[in-house]
């Protein structure tokens, strides 16, 4: 019988060549199993491996991968074979370290990120190197490094734009997160500051119930004095001391003008009392609870704010 034709597997016929043809053929059989062989499997330069059955899951709906690891990763990219994914733990998948996934549904760059404790992939201090998260401590990162994040930020805060950029600073004072407002731009940082206000200051109206009292008190004795004699007297002459002066009533002599020494004492005195009243005060009041605090802050929780390369 002639000799049959094929270029793949799918063209050979089963039931060739039979058995009334004869030995001269047999070398155009081999070279045609060859030819379709070698068509069929153009890429094939080294030994297949996989079994029946992984062969067979590629044509099917179901793709299986081995578990692999983070720096060989068993689904990974042809032209980065560091990058893929693996199997760390049961239930759990994980993309090889230091890569990322883009676009919807993953952490977008830029995003800010608050974590309890310190995240796996994550830099701090402007040290080199590739990490999924950077504190927000104002370093300065390699570009090289980071070329996602850099585009993103440019030199909003601070690094040359050519081979380093910056990024915001929370950590110098334990900076809070707030929103914008229509006169605090976005990525504008804030000091201390506490609204101004006024304390009215308002003491007890009294020790006993706040009723009608008084005030008593006492002058300084102060020193020896003497009081001007401001009456009409008259004056008997008794010499020039005027200890032993003698005044007698005499309303034609005026001694306005005449004094009399008198030894230091004290004079004691009583306000007149009123009704119920307060007293309003002016000042600073002391409501420091943190003993030497030096902050004014609600309840808080100490975490690690990162960006998203």
């Amino acid at each position: 019988m002639p000799l049959e034709s094929g270029t793949f597997i799918s063209d050979l016929v089963a039931a060739n060549p039979p058995g009334t043809d004869g030995l001269a053929q047999t070398d155009d059989h081999l070279r045609l199993l060859k030819n379709v062989l070698k068509t069929t499997f153009p890429n094939l330069n080294g030994a297949v491996s996989a079994t029946d059955e992984q062969l067979s899951l590629i044509g099917s709906d179901t793709l299986e991968f081995a578990d692999g690891g983070a720096t060989a990763p068993l689904l990974r990219s042809k032209t980065e074979p560091t990058l893929g994914f693996f199997r760390p733990s049961a239930g759990k998948l994980q993309l090889s370290n230091g890569k990322r996934l883009l676009g919807n549904g993953t952490a977008p760059v830029g995003g800010i990120h608050s974590f309890p404790k310190v995240p796996p992939s994550f830099l701090s201090g402007g040290t080199a190197g590739a990490a999924e998260y950077l504190e927000l401590d104002g370093s300065l990162y390699l570009i090289a490094d980071h070329p996602d994040l850099a585009a993103f930020l440019g030199t909003t805060f601070g690094g040359n734009g050519t081979t380093t950029f910056g990024v915001p600073n929370t950590k110098d004072t334990g900076r809070f997160l707030r929103s914008r407002t229509g006169s605090l731009a976005v990525g504008t940082p804030q000091a201390n500051v506490i609204k101004n206000h006024v304390h009215a200051l308002t003491t007890a109206t009294a020790a006993s119930g706040g009723s009608a009292h008084t005030h008593t008190g006492t002058t300084n004795a102060g020193s020896a004095h003497i009081h001007d004699i401001k009456q009409n007297r008259a004056l008997v002459t008794g010499g020039s001391n005027f200890n032993a002066v003698t005044l007698v009533d005499d309303a034609a002599t005026d001694l306005t003008g005449q004094s009399q020494p008198e030894s230091a004492h004290t004079h004691t005195f009583t306000t007149a009392s009123d009704g119920t009243h307060t007293h309003t005060l002016a000042g600073n009041t002391d409501n420091n609870t943190g003993g030497d605090a030096t902050e004014t802050r609600p309840e808080a929780f100490a975490v690690i704010l990162a960006i998203k390369t």
